[in-house]
């Protein structure tokens, strides 16, 4: 699998990123748009969580529901570690794969005065620690009917 390197100029970048998934195209490139510097940072995590075409595809569609306050939260979750790289391996290689941040989780129920949940601090990892509450036995009872069926992570 190829990662980026320094000397890619900006469309070997989204090649290597998109994997010619043209959902994930779109995605990196809005993730660009939205904000160039940020959104840089966004892709080298992706890249370096190994989250590439197809992946970055389903982290956008399955993970964040198209939510795009709750993918970019998803990326920094996945960045500072809430998630473990064999669980983000293991969600992103199902089909369809399990929300890291559930939805019926409300991130301004853990955020001071309407403020921005920043991905610091005990708001934050209380909030984490009640969405892997939800995102754990998800994961292991669907983990363990892939691999009845036969499948391996």
């Amino acid at each position: 699998m190829e990662k980026i390197t320094p000397n890619m100029d900006f469309m070997d970048m989204m090649m290597v990123m998109s994997e010619g998934n043209p959902g994930a195209l779109t995605v990196l490139m809005q993730i660009l748009q939205d904000d160039p510097v940020v959104g840089f940072v966004r892709i080298l995590t992706l890249d370096h969580f190994d989250i590439r075409g197809p992946k970055v595809w389903q982290l956008w569609k399955d993970c964040s529901g198209q939510d795009k306050k709750r993918f970019y939260n998803t990326i920094e979750a996945i960045k500072h570690g809430a998630f473990s790289e064999e669980e983000v391996r293991t969600n992103l290689g199902l089909a369809y794969s399990i929300p890291f941040l559930d939805a019926s989780v409300s991130v301004e129920d853990y955020a001071k005065d309407g403020e921005e949940l920043e991905p610091y601090g005990d708001e934050w990892n209380n909030y984490i620690q009640a969405c892997r509450a939800i995102f754990e036995p998800k994961l292991k009872k669907t983990k363990k009917e892939y691999e009845d069926m036969g499948f391996k992570f």
